[in-house]
């Protein structure tokens, strides 16, 4: 007979407590995808504009977390 530290039934399984951090991390990434497409479309000074923009965005994003 095997014996097992727990007695007769397992313990519960803890659940993950992290999706929101991965949620903002993917919309950072998602964001930054956009960018990257629209870089094809905007003239320089506009980019450079938008991906400062992003960059705060995604700067408040992560430590609002």
């Amino acid at each position: 007979m095997k014996r097992t530290r727990y007695g007769c039934c397992p313990p519960k399984k803890k659940k993950c407590k992290r999706p929101s951090q991965n949620r903002k991390l993917g919309l950072v990434m998602l964001l930054l995808g956009l960018l990257t497409a629209m870089a094809l479309l905007l003239p320089l000074k506009g980019w450079i504009v938008l991906l400062c923009v992003s960059i705060i965005v995604c700067g408040i994003l992560l430590l609002r977390g």
